[in-house]
């Protein structure tokens, strides 16, 4: 049976004695199951380890093979992507796989923690005091050492390397804490203690923060209680100055209704007066004589009144 198939087969060759061995394969588990490697662009390292091992243990050696069945193992749009690859139109295995790698290098965590160049990249992206800058000093920190472990990286450039994403004012106090010269490639550094420095930096700097923050809402609570108290007191002579305006408004009203009562007794006395007029000329008073006596002590008038015969 010819190899890339997922059946079981046997293979048969000659040892140096010239002497038959069989060989039993046993089929590579199918794509998607719980044994195969799948690649959807995420550690591109690993996987290809991966996969390149299970071909071995299946009895797949040949290149062309290998990448043919390589791309069975990935999400449609990458096995499709493979195929415009150099290494892939060649039947080149190591070109093909290194071709995988970088091209999804970002997501592989593999190749962070071995590539000197990987590390470099990284220390090229300025974190602010309020960034993940904790998430950096951990991912630098293990970066480095595994690189440094491989031969790639001296301390010296490891230090340098590591303040460069540093904010500039932790940055300045980092090197006068630790009293760094890197004017000096050859003076002694120890990068233990610059990360240590940059951590108790780092709290100190969050502790202060959070002091502030509170500090800051406080003040705010006082400028909102501030103007709560503002509003109610505004509110409080407001209503002050409506009561007066009613109670101007309510004496105004009972001053004009009193100036139309006297105002309507004016007017009818003067139409008194008028049907009076109407009425005819006034008749004279009659002249009655009168008497009056008079004493040292007393006054007396004595009126002498007609007689009216009707009641005589």
């Amino acid at each position: 049976m010819a190899e890339g198939t997922t059946g079981s087969y046997v293979t048969m060759s000659l040892d140096e004695d010239k002497r038959i061995v069989v060989h039993s394969h046993i089929p590579m588990p199918s794509p998607g199951t719980a044994n195969a490697p799948w690649f959807d662009s995420r550690d591109a390292t690993l996987f290809i380890e991966r996969f390149y091992q299970m071909c071995k243990d299946h009895g797949v050696i040949d290149p062309k093979n290998i990448i043919e069945q390589l791309a069975r193992y990935c999400v449609t749009w990458i096995g499709e992507w493979m195929k415009i690859l150099e290494g892939y139109k060649e039947d080149n295995w190591e070109v093909f796989s290194k071709e995988i790698i970088h091209e999804f290098c970002d997501q592989d965590i593999t190749y962070k923690i071995h590539h000197q160049d990987y590390l470099w990249a990284i220390t090229k992206k300025l974190c602010a005091w309020d960034g993940n800058i904790r998430a950096y000093v951990q991912e630098y920190t293990t970066i480095a050492s595994t690189v440094q472990a491989n031969g790639r990286l001296d301390e010296f450039t490891k230090v340098s390397w590591f303040l460069q994403e540093l904010p500039e004012k932790l940055q300045n106090k980092v090197i006068d804490k630790v009293k760094l010269n890197l004017s000096d490639d050859m003076s002694p550094i120890d990068f233990r203690k610059v990360v240590q420095v940059t951590m108790d930096l780092i709290n100190q700097y969050e502790g202060n923060k959070k002091v502030f923050e509170e500090d800051e809402m406080k003040q705010k609570k006082m400028e909102k209680l501030e103007s709560k108290l503002k509003v109610k007191a505004k509110s409080s002579d407001s209503t002050n100055i409506e009561a007066a305006i009613e109670k101007m408004t309510n004496k105004f009203t009972n001053l004009a209704l009193a100036m139309r009562v006297q105002s309507n007794q004016i007017q009818g006395n003067s139409n008194q007066y008028y049907m009076l007029q109407r009425e005819g000329p006034l008749k004279p008073i009659p002249n009655y004589p009168t008497n009056v006596t008079v004493n040292p002590t007393t006054v007396q008038e004595n009126t002498q009144l007609p007689v009216n015969p009707y009641l005589a």
